[in-house]
């Protein structure tokens, strides 16, 4: 084994057929373990691996961006963030021509991958043995998500922080559309308690929180409370929403702005639910369009309060609003 070790983790390169964590003409074989990288160093240009196969207790370590033809039988993929990871490309592409089945997404463990990466890519297709094609595991406040994206060929990570976050325009989670979060959940978690301060920035969306998708496994779900957003300058291109949810409840969301400009401001917004107790300070700046307590287009809106001591409203200012799609 060591040969095959340095074969394909240190600088040297080398080229392997079949890798097999443990074997044995007689006897059991289990809880072995493979090493792609020694955790510092990227693999040398040309490091090939035909295969590598293992057993249900086996465990696959991947320190260092990989290719391989293909993995067989293997009980866990840890992809682990180290100097040589980057979440530029995928981290394990497999390229043998035959699609990978793994038993569950539960056995893939993403170790200190905060943000988003894709951990796995096969373009001949990826399998999931147990159907389950979304698997969140929650650790204190973050959650750790894996999907089946890509057209079915890829794996991707996710980690979102849904609880008591402290974020401002510079710390706050930022997506693709220039949206920004200060506690996020896409796979229908609460997200509870947190705050995003605005200073100074132009972003599209602004969310206290935001709670949408499906997947978790927790009891506490499909709600947006308890969050804060304060506006005191920038330009927001569209909303502001204390906290959001596509189905449940928003409800003792707080939004105060005293600065700045924005299209709507929104206390507590629910696409299918209801939105209860949310409330909305204008003290300054300018609303462009709308300002709701609390918005719901299937549902029910109680209870939301509008205080206006200053500022701007160009259009229409409501405590509550329903509207039946």
């Amino acid at each position: 084994m060591r040969q095959i070790y340095q074969a394909f983790s240190d600088k040297r390169g080398g080229t392997v057929g079949v890798l097999k964590a443990g074997f044995t003409f007689s006897g059991s074989v289990a809880n072995n373990t493979v090493n792609l990288g020694d955790g510092t160093n990227p693999l040398k240009a040309g490091t090939k691996i035909r295969r590598i196969e293992g057993s249900s207790g086996d465990i696959l370590n991947v320190k260092a961006h990989a290719t391989v033809g293909q993995i067989k039988h293997i009980g866990t993929i840890c992809f682990h963030k180290t100097d040589a990871i980057t979440n530029t490309a995928p981290l394990l592409t497999l390229n043998g021509g035959e699609k990978t089945t793994i038993q569950s997404l539960k056995n893939i463990k993403p170790e200190g991958l905060f943000g988003s990466y894709t951990l796995l890519k096969n373009t001949s297709g990826i399998e999931i043995a147990d159907g389950k094609n979304v698997y969140s595991n929650i650790t204190g406040d973050t959650e750790f998500n894996m999907k089946k994206v890509g057209g079915g060929q890829e794996i991707a990570s996710e980690s979102c922080q849904f609880k008591n976050a402290a974020f401002d325009e510079t710390t706050g989670i930022k997506d693709s559309d220039n949206n920004l979060y200060a506690g996020r959940s896409t796979v229908g978690n609460s997200t509870v308690h947190n705050s995003l301060t605005v200073n100074s920035g132009s972003f599209q969306d602004v969310f206290g929180g935001k709670t949408e998708g499906s997947g978790t496994e927790a009891t506490d779900k499909n709600e947006s409370r308890e969050n804060h957003v304060t506006l005191n300058g920038g330009k927001m291109k569209r909303n502001i929403f204390g906290g959001y949810t596509d189905k449940g409840k928003a409800k003792q969301n707080i939004v105060t702005m005293t600065g700045g400009s924005t299209c709507n401001l929104l206390g507590g917004h629910v696409e299918f639910g209801n939105a209860d107790g949310n409330i909305v300070n204008l003290n300054n700046g300018t609303v462009k369009e709308q300002l709701f307590g609390g918005f719901v287009f299937d549902g029910n809106a109680n209870k939301n309060t509008v205080t206006v001591a200053g500022g701007r409203c160009l259009w229409r200012l409501r405590a509550g609003e329903r509207r039946c799609r």
